[in-house]
Parts: C-alpha cells; sequence; structure tokens
C-alpha cells in the first residue's frame, strides 16, 4: 500500500504536468484551428484578387488593341481629310466652270439642233 501511495507521490505532479500539457495543447489547437480558418479566407481572398487582376490585365490588354487600332483609324482618317481638302477646293473650281457653261447651254442646243438639221439632207455620197 505504501509503494502505490508514493507512486502515486510521484506520479501527482506528472499528471498534473499532464492535465496541464493537455490543457494547453487543446488550447493551442483551438487558436491553431481559428487560425488556419484565417489563412483559409485570406487564400480565398487572395485567389479573388488575382482573378481580378488576370481580368483587369486582359481588359487593359484588350484596350491598348483598340487603342492602337483607334490611332491607325485616325491616321487614315486624317490622311482622307486631306485627300479631300484638295478635291473640295477641284470641285467647288467644277461647279463654277459648269455654272459659266450653263449660261451656253441653250445656244449651244440650238446651233446643235441647226447643225443637225442642216447636215441631215445630205448623205456622203
Amino acid at each position: 500500500m505504501r509503494s502505490i501511495y508514493l507512486t502515486n507521490v510521484k506520479l501527482g505532479p506528472i499528471l498534473q504536468k499532464l492535465i496541464d500539457g493537455e490543457k494547453k495543447l487543446q488550447d493551442g489547437q483551438i487558436q491553431l484551428d481559428k487560425l488556419n480558418r484565417e489563412k483559409d479566407e485570406c487564400e480565398k481572398k487572395c485567389s479573388k484578387l488575382q482573378k481580378e487582376a488576370e481580368e483587369c490585365l486582359k481588359k487593359k490588354e484588350e484596350t491598348q488593341v483598340n487603342l492602337e487600332l483607334n490611332k491607325q483609324r485616325l491616321v487614315r482618317a486624317n490622311k482622307l481629310l486631306s485627300g479631300l481638302k484638295d478635291e473640295k477646293s477641284r470641285w467647288g473650281e467644277e461647279v463654277v466652270r459648269m455654272a459659266e457653261e450653263s449660261k451656253f447651254l441653250v445656244g449651244n442646243c440650238i446651233i446643235a439642233a441647226g447643225m443637225m438639221s442642216y447636215g441631215g439632207p445630205f448623205d456622203s455620197t
């Protein structure tokens, strides 16, 4: 009996340390679980932000492509407009010339009709 008592006396502090260690382990496990949940949430946020960043980069690339296309279109439009400026002046001169010629249209038609009626009865023989 005495040996059991001595064993219990020796094992008492050891068992108390075991109980304290298990409590610390349990508290540590709870804290570890909490930190793991926070880590998982952070990883989810990180993956979400990574997807958003990829989408933004893709949109940026598309915008740059559209920007280059629009710059090329602008250059072509400017070339076309400068070419049409020359045509505008030429067309303006042509309108003035046709307006001047339209004053003589009736007289020219009468002369042409007279030539046709004069040359009509004569044949080439």
